[in-house]
Parts: structure tokens; C-alpha cells; sequence
């Protein structure tokens, strides 16, 4: 079930917002341009990133105007900055909060570093996400990017903005032979904002300079940075915590736009730690889990074979439908790569249902697939499920014909009594995993 989506009035324009959680702190997230309420929580790891943040404060979302399902703006008309900052103070009237935490990241750290210099009573700390103070270079900051460069990136946001491209300028970790994600990344952007509007509200923010306000800001201020985000240098962190009179810094390995996909699990201890000062609730367990990985067979070829546009669609098609039969066996998916996926089930035998309703339905589109599960402890966190289990996982799955399900000596043994036959197909070294292992095949006579 999703979050209602509510509206609270700023000066005469519509802010959406939703709020999931129930403190004991308030804490309103403002993502900046690539933010759209409804969208977002198609994406289990950002559904999975916010539900972390809930379960500590009462999460407040927000789309700012001009973005997402928040009211819309002329481009040749933006707001000033403190009109601007004041939906945020308008959505925060609307809930009830008389003092709250700020999350602000990317091209939005103007909003909340002007919101809390203005009504400091209303603002108890904030975190900054890859922000500045100020983008541009100047005579006071050589670290800032030359206007021509500045322009190069306003230019890329109107002609790619809503493409594939752009997704993997954002995340460039998830570029890599991952189709239906960059797909799913492109359909994100074209519904928070049109090109023409993304890039007016890029240009307004990169020239945007709150360094005279940082003074003024006397709540403590988490500064979270990736090391090598492509659009403002490591250096603007560096510069925020030092200038800022109450800042700490966390800087981390990546270049990605968002945390989601690139040091989450960090970010969330450190941020429970900094608002509530309980000490890393987020470290990963080790706990029994059933792992299905689901590839297409041939996929490369029959890419070949199609063209671009049409494998595109087929692989639309195959990722609407596995993810489908995931949801009738309650499966988490926990990762999707180019032409396969990787899920948790609640036991073995739903494992091995799921995966024959996968490889039947699919025959529908012409296509076949191989299934490999594996059960045993793993270690699982908020973003990830990772251990030796998830590898024995993969490399079961590899060994199999099209349109096999193998598993291991383990399952067989858990499904006992369920009906289910097995074929052995005898002990196989994998690849990176220790030891001989015991595989076998799903046979269909019970089927």
C-alpha cells in the first residue's frame, strides 16, 4: 500500500507531499529534481530506503513545485528562493510540525539551507546529500565549476533529460548491461519534469549562492557526499563542513546521484545515529533465506536478432511478467540486472513454484529461461542480501539448461515430503565457491 499523496497550499501553488512513520523525530525529504512521490516507490530499493528511514522518524516526502506531482511552474517564471523554500515550511504547517529534521539533497540544498538561516526555531538539524553552497567558480572558490562547463551540463539536461542516457549519467552504477532499469529510470525523469523545465530549474539552482547564509545556520548539519559525483565535486562537501558553524562529514566511495544504489546502508546508520544518537540499528543480520536467480537464456543473441527496439519491448514485456508471478509468491525482489533477476523467497518449495509459473509464462513471449535456488544464512541489510548463499545461488543457476530450475543438495533436502522430484546431476565444482556440490534438477512428472 502506498502513502497518500496530500497537498498543502504555498503561495498560491499546490506542494505534494506524503508522510509514512511515526517518529519520534520529524524528518521532511526533499530530493530535488528527479523526484516524483508516486513513481518512487516502484523501485524496491527505494521503497525499502524510505521504509529505513520511517522506522526512526516520521518521514515526510515532498515534491518541490515544479517537480514530480507538485504544482507546475513557467519556466520564465521560477520562484524566488525563499518563496521556494517556503513550500517546504508550508508542508511542515500543513503536518503539524513545529520542529523538524531536513534531508535536502543535490540541486534542493539551497531550499534547506535558506529554510533553516531563516526560521532556525523550525529546523532542529538537516543532512545534506551531494550539495553546495555554490556551484559556480569565483574569485572565493576555485573549486566551483567554470560557467562553460555548468553549461555543458544544463545543455545534457534538456537534450537527454527522460533517456537512458541521463540515467546513467545519474547512476552510473546501474549503466552496465541493465536495460530495463535504465528504462524504468528514463520513464522517472519524464514524469517529475519536461526537459525544457528540468533544465530552467538546473540553471536557476547552479546559479544559485547561499554561502553568505552558512553562518546562519546553527543546527548540526550532516554533509553526505560521494567522492566522485560527476555534477559537484567532493570539495564542495569539504567546504560545507567547514564553513557550516555545527557540520560533520561523511564522505563516501561512488559517483552515483542517489545513496540508494552506492553506500545506503552507511548513510542510514549514520543517519539514525546523528538524529536520534542510537548507535548503528541498521547492521546486517544473518539470517536464513530460500535465493532464486532467474536468467534468460540466449539473451545477447536474441538482441541480435531483434534490434534494439524490439528487445527493448520484449524485455519490458519479460520483467512486467516476472515481476508478476513474484508478487503471487510474495517474493522480494532484490536485484535486476540486463536479463535476469535475483529474488528471496519465504521458503524452498514456493521458490520452486515460482520459478515453473516464471519459466511458463514467459513461453508465452518467446523466450526461455534457467532457474537456480539455493537456501542457507545470509547477510541482509536494508539495500542487500549478500553472502556466500547469494554466489552458491548464481552459480547453480548457471549450470542450467534453458528452461531447467536447479537447486541444491540443500533444498532437496528442506522440500522432503513436499511432492516435488529431483534428479541428480551430479557433484559440480562452481566457479568462486569452495568445495564439490551436490546439484539436482527439477523433474515436471508431478506437474
Amino acid at each position: 500500500m502506498y502513502p497518500q499523496t496530500r497537498y498543502a497550499q504555498s503561495h498560491g501553488g499546490d506542494v505534494a507531499y506524503q508522510v509514512i512513520g511515526e517518529g519520534p523525530v520529524d524528518l521532511l525529504y526533499c530530493g530535488g529534481l528527479l523526484s516524483h512521490l508516486e513513481l518512487v516507490w516502484d523501485y524496491p530499493e527505494a521503497e525499502r530506503y524510505l521504509a529505513r528511514l520511517a522506522a526512526f522518524s516520521r518521514l515526510i516526502l515532498v515534491d518541490r513545485r515544479g517537480v514530480g506531482v507538485s504544482e507546475g511552474l513557467p519556466n520564465d517564471a521560477l520562484p524566488s528562493l525563499d518563496d521556494w523554500s517556503d513550500d517546504l515550511l508550508a508542508v511542515l504547517d500543513e503536518v503539524g510540525s513545529t520542529s523538524a529534521a531536513l534531508f535536502i539533497e543535490r540541486d534542493a540544498a539551497p531550499l534547506g539551507i535558506n529554510l533553516a538561516s531563516r526560521h532556525p526555531e523550525r529546523v532542529r538539524a538537516m543532512v545534506l546529500g551531494n550539495a553546495t553552497a555554490c556551484l559556480l567558480a569565483d574569485d572565493a572558490s576555485a573549486d566551483g565549476e567554470e560557467q562553460a562547463a555548468v553549461g555543458r551540463i544544463i545543455d545534457l539536461v534538456r537534450d537527454q533529460w527522460g533517456t537512458e542516457a541521463l540515467s546513467a549519467f545519474a547512476l552510473p552504477s546501474r549503466r552496465e548491461n541493465d536495460h530495463h532499469f535504465a528504462q524504468k529510470a528514463a520513464r522517472f525523469q519524464r514524469s517529475a519534469a519536461t526537459p525544457s523545465s528540468a533544465a530552467a530549474q538546473f540553471a536557476y539552482f547552479a546559479r544559485c549562492d547561499v554561502r553568505p547564509l552558512l553562518s546562519q545556520v546553527h543546527c548540526p548539519v550532516l554533509v553526505v557526499h560521494h567522492r566522485n559525483y560527476a555534477v559537484v565535486k567532493a570539495a564542495h562537501a569539504s567546504y560545507l563542513r567547514d564553513t557550516l558553524p555545527n557540520a560533520e562529514l561523511l564522505m563516501l566511495d561512488g559517483e552515483d546521484a542517489f545513496f540508494l544504489y552506492q553506500g545506503g546502508d552507511t548513510v542510514l546508520r549514520r543517519i539514525e545515529a546523528f538524529l536520534t544518537g542510537r548507535q548503528d540499528q541498521t547492521q546486517a543480520d544473518r539470517v536464513l533465506q530460500t535465493i532464486l536467480f532467474v536468467d534468460i537464456f540466449r539473451s545477447t543473441e536474441i538482441a541480435s536478432e531483434l534490434g534494439d527496439s524490439e528487445w527493448r519491448d520484449r524485455l519490458a514485456n519479460f520483467y512486467s511478467i516476472v515481476e508478476r508471478e513474484l508478487a503471487r509468491y510474495s517474493a522480494r525482489i532484490i536485484d535486476e540486472s540486463g536479463d535476469g533477476l535475483f529474488a528471496v523467497l519465504s521458503g524452498p518449495t514456493p521458490a520452486i513454484h515460482c520459478a515453473r509459473a516464471i519459466r511458463a509464462a514467459v513461453a508465452q513471449i518467446e523466450l526461455s529461461v534457467r532457474a537456480g535456488i539455493h537456501a542457507g544464512e545470509c547477510e541482509v541489510s536494508d539495500d542487500a542480501v549478500r553472502g556466500l548463499t547469494v554466489h552458491i545461488g548464481a552459480r547453480i543457476a548457471a549450470e542450467a539448461a534453458p528452461g531447467e530450475i536447479w537447486v541444491s543438495r540443500t533444498v532437496r533436502d528442506l522440500v522432503v515430503g513436499s511432492g516435488l522430484i529431483f534428479r541428480h546431476r551430479g557433484p559440480k565444482r562452481l566457479k568462486g565457491v569452495p568445495g564439490v556440490w551436490r546439484l539436482f534438477r527439477v523433474e515436471e512428472d508431478d506437474e
